[in-house]
């Protein structure tokens, strides 16, 4: 080991947003940072989407955010 940081991402919940159950209390112990939906598109249907999404899934996102460990809402493309 070098002793260099390492900042672990990770695409899992990503892959899971259409219905599948995620185990954040696992994910946390190994990530530092998580995807939670798809990349934005440049339209409003997009945009409005996944903002619903956001909406509908916050409560249980940040129970799982804190120091070190942060949910990765998008890469707008």
């Amino acid at each position: 080991m070098t002793g260099d940081k390492l900042l672990a991402s990770s695409h899992y919940p990503d892959t899971q947003s259409v219905g599948g159950q995620i185990n954040f209390t696992n994910l946390v112990e190994v990530c530092n940072l998580w995807r939670n939906y798809d990349d934005i598109d440049d339209s409003w249907y997009s945009v409005t989407t996944i903002a619903n999404y956001f909406a509908l899934k916050q409560d249980l996102w940040t129970k799982y955010a804190g120091p070190g460990h942060w949910n990765d809402p998008d890469m707008v493309r």
